[in-house]
């Protein structure tokens, strides 16, 4: 930004509005001229700065919050005297103040406490960072939602969500859901994606939260006052008054909260134990700094953990190893009769006094003998607590640890717990030895799986150097008749030969591994040609060679691969999968089917973790086989089976998506990712989009944009829910930002672009503009006119809405003509038609509607025989609305009928005699008759039967008035009825 932008937006800030000519002076030298102006104004109406409107033929131009916000913080650089900084901050207050009364007049808030909070709040929250999301509407009543929960309104005005809802959903404009407060929370206050920083407090007893942000006064004050305490512990500790430990850090805790609460009376004493919480995670805030080098002077707090929990004054006394040992024979007891948690809370009261080498050893020890008897989690829990204790570090581990790391991370993979495994791995190498190559095996596979491959890459090529480092290691699969302990008494050239050989094998099978994992599945399958020219031959070298010839898609000869592999090991479950793998990727589904049945035989009791991989297969076969009742039969078995399998949640949540049950798919899909599965954003927004959750939607969809800015298919996603929230002008930047990236090739972004102005010009047609609906529709049409037919269907639509019928039919011949003919419009050609009382046209039109609702759309199935056949998937809405119709013509052709019989009796009785007084006898009869009549045909009809009435049995003058009823009839209705006339008589 320059001296001109400043200029722009001092002038709006003191006069707005201002029109564009009061900027603009081609002949004063003091003035821009008009491209000057135009680029600067483009620039900050861009940045959200100004806006503008038209009045008349005159643009007029105002200054928008972020721009006063721009604006305070610009001018200082001017050294602008006192009284003009006080006097623009003066505006910017007043511009705020008026901008919102309206608003608290709205919700009925009248105290000016509330009323100055929310100012604060929405001077940093500006509507213009999340205009995208949420309506103004929305937006100021979420604002509100978190004015009402700061903490120093707490308890008085503290409001829970669904309180709130019913609250302020009654009494003012901006409908909200839990839902759309929820996600407002966290994508703003939690994830903090818009840049807004907010400290929260949990209040878990009264169910609510409370929040305020880190800049405001609140914040500030905080931040003093607990960093001035953490820095007077510190001092004390350096002048050697005390030791840093748990117990001077909570005793430092209760001070912090005494003066938040009782000294400055900036919270609720009901708030200690959250603010307790509150303090600890801006400590542990510090160590987070620490690991992205911004530095803190506080910087020692960061070596403790998270402080067990909350004892508010609680005394810790440090007590002697004999009390130690007490209490972990106590601890003992516990675990034996299952009492976890009491047993935990002992280990955390022994910890947080600190250790000793005695008790470290002890603590593992336990750990050891818990894995042995396969208390697994427990053992995780005593070791994980031991080792993030400060002070572990000093003590060597390695001896003791060994047994339980590979027997939990082998369990903790299998589970599919990745990240818990690598947690635990980087604590084992931060606190023990150097690790054995059972271990690093383990945590190369787990990077691997993790999709950390370059990782693992650096550890398999640290060990290929140092292989002589890791001792002795004997493969079990190449060798499985040599126990360990045998290994030293083999002679030495058996040995080194085994030895060699085991270690080439496993180095071997973790390069083709981290191969195939990066995607060179070529290089991949070369390794593994290599190891069997070793003259080796194991199952797991058939696996991934058949898995590198599926990736390339070679097909058949991974079938000959695990052909191969079988004859060796015929009950092998891997290769079972693959071969599973490769005939579907054949698209031979009832082989398939058959060769995941077989699989499932082979462990029916899914004992191997390998199995849980049968039924998501099984699943997926179902799925592409069409056949959706027995894949959710299977999905359902694995849920229960294996709830920790995201892939699983994926295949039911694409089963309810195409039986539209979106509420249950958005579920699914929501479970998968927070299982770990790498869900597509486009996909998820585009559920949200059809439960009609736009705002999650937007900001899915904008997570996506903003991570890949040059992938058009996103500004596509984006459009289309900006099109059906009747945002059609945002709609269209979308998508001309995703035409423009697709080099405007795409047919398909055409397509949506002229369907985002069919359904701009529907909206305005509705809303009674008709000039202007027209004009936007003849674009649409004009875009790309030989490919138009939707845009000339959605033409006569707008026609039919202003009862244009004539003028419709000719939009949707013009339609017919073209490519691609919606079904709809023959449906609408036949309606107009029918409107018009051309009922053959009408009924011939409506009979081609409802054959195409019936035959166009096609369905692929596969047959038993795995021959792909056509199948006609009929449109029932389509086929519904024709028949109404077609009967609607049906029931008039036998009204017409009827009605003509009477004509024909009247005319014939005025043919034969021409006296009123002939008819006399017959009137009552008659007057029955057309009542029936009338009953029966539409309005026209009936007109036309007054018209002969009151000219055969009423006075000539009253006949002409009921004649002017002709005038309502089309052009072939007057003809039709003359020529009727003519032959009757």
């Amino acid at each position: 930004m320059g001296d001109i932008d400043d200029i722009i937006l001092y002038a709006l800030n003191s006069f707005s509005p201002m029109s564009r000519a009061e900027f603009i002076s081609d002949e004063k030298t003091r003035r821009m001229n008009k491209n000057t102006f135009h680029k600067h104004a483009k620039e900050l109406k861009t940045r959200g700065y100004i806006d503008s409107y038209r009045d008349g033929q005159k643009s007029f131009y105002n200054i928008l919050p972020l721009g006063e916000n721009e604006l305070s913080r610009r001018l200082f650089k001017y050294n602008l005297d006192f009284d003009t900084l006080v006097e623009t901050q003066s505006k910017k207050n007043k511009n705020l103040a008026n901008r919102y009364s309206k608003v608290f007049r709205a919700n009925k808030i009248d105290d000016p406490e509330i009323q100055i909070e929310y100012l604060k709040l929405v001077s940093v929250i500006t509507h213009d960072k999340l205009s995208e999301v949420y309506s103004k509407d929305e937006f100021n009543k979420l604002i509100l939602y978190l004015t009402f929960n700061h903490p120093k309104f707490f308890p008085k005005y503290t409001i829970s969500i669904e309180n709130f809802i019913k609250k302020y959903n009654k009494i003012s404009e901006g409908k909200l859901s839990k839902s759309f407060i929820t996600t407002f929370i966290e994508l703003v206050v939690e994830k903090k994606k818009y840049g807004f920083n907010f400290h929260k407090i949990s209040v878990e007893a009264k169910g609510i939260e409370l929040y305020f942000t880190e800049d405001s006064e609140y914040g500030q004050i905080f931040k003093l006052i607990v960093d001035s305490k953490l820095k007077d512990l510190l001092s004390l500790k350096n002048l050697g008054f005390l030791d840093l430990s748990y117990s001077t850090l909570q005793n430092t805790y209760d001070d912090i909260i005494h003066c938040l609460t009782k000294d400055f009376k900036l919270f609720h004493p009901e708030l200690s134990n959250s603010l307790f919480q509150l303090i600890e995670r801006y400590r542990d805030s510090i160590k987070q700094q620490i690991i992205k080098h911004i530095p803190n002077e506080l910087i020692e707090f960061s070596t403790f953990s998270l402080l067990p929990g909350r004892k508010i004054k609680s005394k810790i006394i440090n007590e002697s190893e004999k009390k130690d040992i007490e209490k972990l024979n106590e601890m003992k007891l516990l675990i034996e009769i299952n009492k976890i948690e009491q047993a935990k809370s002992i280990l955390n009261k022994i910890l947080i006094q600190g250790l000793n080498k005695n008790l470290v050893v002890k603590l593992m020890e336990l750990v050891a003998e818990l894995v042995r008897n396969d208390r697994l989690d427990v053992a995780k829990m005593v070791y994980e607590e031991t080792l993030t204790t400060s002070g572990v570090q000093t003590y060597n581990l390695n001896s003791v640890v060994d047994d339980f790391i590979i027997s939990y991370v082998q369990k903790e993979l299998n589970e599919g717990n990745s990240d818990a495994v690598l947690k635990l791995i980087e604590n084992y190498e931060k606190y023990n030895g150097e690790p054995t190559l059972p271990y690093l095996h383990i945590k190369i596979s787990t990077l691997i799986d993790m999709g950390r491959d370059y990782e693992a890459k650096e550890v398999v090529d640290k060990m290929s150097e140092n292989r002589n480092k890791y001792g002795v290691f004997i493969d079990s699969e190449l060798y499985p008749d040599t126990n360990f302990s045998d290994v030293e008494s083999l002679q030495k050239d058996v040995k080194e030969e085994k030895l060699k050989k085991s270690f080439d094998y496993m180095i071997g099978i973790l390069n083709s591994r981290f191969f195939m994992k990066v995607g060179n599945y070529s290089h991949s399958l070369e390794i593994i040609n290599e190891i069997f020219d070793l003259n080796i031959k194991t199952p797991k070298l058939y696996s991934l060679k058949a898995m590198n010839e599926i990736n390339l898609e070679l097909f058949e000869q991974a079938l000959k691969t695990i052909d191969e592999g079988l004859i060796i090991s015929p009950s092998n479950l891997k290769l079972n999968q693959i071969k599973t793998t490769a005939l579907f990727k054949l698209r031979r589904y009832d082989d398939a089917l058959a060769a995941i049945n077989v699989t499932i035989e082979l462990d029916p009791y899914f004992e191997d973790p390998d199995s849980s991989k049968n039924l998501v297969m099984k699943a997926w076969i179902f799925f592409y086989k069409d056949d959706l009742n027995n894949a959710l039969k299977v999905v359902n078995e694995a849920y229960n089976k294996f709830p920790h399998l995201s892939d699983v949640y994926e295949i039911g949540s694409l089963i309810y998506d195409l039986r539209g049950k979106y509420e249950k798919a958005l579920e699914l899909i929501n479970v998968a990712e927070e299982k770990g599965k790498s869900i597509i954003p486009y996909n998820k927004a585009q559920l949200l989009k059809n439960i009609k959750k736009y705002p999650e939607a937007l900001a899915t969809i904008n997570v996506a944009i903003k991570n890949s800015l040059e992938d058009p298919i996103n500004y596509q996603m984006k459009a289309m829910i900006l099109a059906e929230m009747e945002r059609y002008d945002e709609a269209l930047v979308q998508i001309n930002q995703s035409i423009n990236l697709s080099d405007g090739g795409d047919r398909g972004l055409d397509s949506i672009k002229e369907q985002i102005l069919q359904r701009k010009a529907l909206l305005i047609a509705n809303q009674g503009k008709k000039k202007e609906a027209i004009e936007i529709i003849k674009e649409a049409i004009n875009f790309n006119p030989k490919w138009a037919s939707g845009s000339y269907h959605v033409y006569g639509e707008i026609l039919m809405i202003f009862e244009n019928y004539t003028g419709a039919i000719e939009q949707f011949m013009f339609a017919i003509k073209l490519p691609f003919t919606p079904i709809e419009t023959y449906i609408k050609l036949g309606k107009s038609y029918l409107e018009l009382r051309r009922l053959d046209e009408a009924l011939k039109y409506l009979e081609i509607g409802k054959y195409e609702a019936q035959h166009r759309v096609k369905k692929t199935i596969l047959t038993k025989e795995n021959v792909e056949i056509e199948q006609d998937y009929p449109q029932v809405e389509l086929i519904e609305e024709a028949e109404k119709y077609i009967d609607e013509i049906i029931s008039l052709k036998e009204e017409t009928q009827k009605s003509s019989v009477y004509y024909t009796f009247l005319l014939l009785l005025k043919s034969k005699n021409g006296e009123k007084s002939y008819y006399t006898g017959h009137t009552n009869n008659l007057y029955r008759r057309l009542n029936e009549i009338r009953k029966r045909p539409p309005k026209k009809n009936i007109a036309s039967i007054k018209l002969l009435y009151f000219d055969i049995f009423s006075s000539r003058k009253e006949a002409i008035d009921r004649s002017k009823e002709i005038d309502k009839l089309s052009e072939q209705e007057k003809v039709e009825l003359i020529n009727f006339r003519e032959d009757s008589i």
